[in-house]
């Protein structure tokens, strides 16, 4: 083996908008150092499966369209239209 595939968690580093995990940064320059003394080359994925809560906040609810309600369940119940404009997911990064 000459290579090791590791992954940076970004929830980990970046917890909150603009707030770094120093420690968790530290932690993953130790991982690479050790990789690098015994030989290996690190491999790095920066973003696997995983963000932040702060970068997509889902909505909490949507505005029904206009005759929405006339609909047949389950479609009455569907997002069909955008969150209300007062919701948090419009101060999200709405996913990367």
């Amino acid at each position: 083996m000459n290579a090791f595939r590791i992954s940076i968690e970004w929830a980990r580093i970046e917890p909150q908008k603009d707030l770094w995990d120093h420690e968790a940064i530290d932690h993953y320059k130790q991982m690479i150092r050790s990789m690098i003394d015994r030989g290996l080359t690190p491999v790095v994925t920066l973003n696997h499966l995983t963000l932040p809560k702060w970068v997509l906040t889902p909505p909490n609810s949507f505005i029904k369209r206009k005759g929405q309600n006339l609909l047949p369940s389950p479609l009455r119940d569907l997002p069909l239209a955008n969150p209300p404009a007062s919701d948090p997911y419009w101060k999200s990064l709405k996913g990367f």
